[in-house]
């Protein structure tokens, strides 16, 4: 597998990422209470949608730019969780054909003065960019470091309420087991905690197989898929998902909504859709 996200920024994956991850932060944020983000794999905050990586495919086009344009022209039939996510990303600074906002970008919009960040990146230029993209910002610290062992260096946070974001690259073998360990490590460090598992789904036998080991945890699991055609039916990745631990109970009903009108939207060829499945724990 191999997803360098700065060839994939703001394609559909991004869409059902950063849409769950704001209304997960939306619902923490409802409390006064100082919130912690935690994020392992934060790449460079954002990304340049004119620069030569975006450039050679801009995936935006039929991602974030599509949701957007058809929001505009029938705001009416927009499910209100695509309507808060659009409006996030216009505070992050998305701006169509020049910058998409990365994840802690998003975060950091989000988050109040008294909250707090901890970022990990591995790559040094990579984490060079994002230092400066999130320079000034209070309760902010970045950390050059692989994200797979950044969990149990910042888990549990010592605010006690928080969101994590485990979205790796999948460059490498083995991520989905890698996965299965970091979810291990956050229901064992902070088991009260949210936390968002994102993955690249290019072989569905092994999605189920790692499915059916995050069930396997008992802990309360929320899983969401969505694709915009059969595997194989057009050229790059056409599935994606995120599993939350510790969903708020807001999110299944918005997403519920949202997932069917993306679907449709974002569809590119036949034999895509949407799941949306509880896959374990008490509700």
């Amino acid at each position: 597998m191999n997803y360098r996200h700065a060839f994939h920024a703001g394609n559909f994956a991004d869409v059902l990422k950063h849409m769950v991850l704001v209304a997960c932060l939306d619902h923490l944020l409802l409390k006064e209470a100082p919130v912690r983000y935690t994020d392992v794999f934060a790449g460079a905050g954002a990304y340049d949608l004119a620069g030569e990586e975006a450039g050679r495919s801009p995936e935006w086009q039929a991602g974030i730019a599509q949701v957007a344009a058809l929001a505009a022209a029938e705001p009416a039939t927009v499910p209100p969780l695509v309507t808060r996510w659009l409006a996030a990303m216009d505070a992050a600074g998305w701006e169509p054909g020049q910058s998409y906002p990365g994840s802690p970008m998003i975060a950091s919009r989000l988050l109040r003065g008294g909250d707090s960040l901890r970022l990990c990146e591995l790559n040094p230029r990579e984490a060079a960019e994002l230092e400066a993209r999130m320079r000034g910002r209070r309760g902010l610290k970045i950390e050059v470091r692989d994200g797979w062992g950044g969990l149990r260096g910042l888990l549990p946070p010592p605010e006690r309420r928080g969101l994590t974001l485990v979205d790796p690259p999948f460059e490498k073998p083995g991520e989905f087991a890698r996965l299965v360990a970091a979810l291990d490590d956050c229901v064992r460090l902070f088991a009260g905690g949210t936390a968002i598992f994102w993955h690249a789904d290019k072989d569905p036998d092994a999605t189920a197989s790692y499915r059916r080991k995050l069930a396997a945890s008992g802990v309360r699991l929320l899983a969401a898929d969505l694709a915009v055609a059969a595997y194989g039916a057009v050229r790059g990745l056409t599935a994606a998902g995120v599993t939350i631990l510790n969903p708020p109970f807001t999110l299944e009903p918005a997403l519920r909504a949202a997932l069917p009108w993306l679907a449709e939207t974002l569809a590119r060829a036949p034999g895509g859709g949407w799941r949306l499945e509880r896959l374990s724990g008490s509700w």
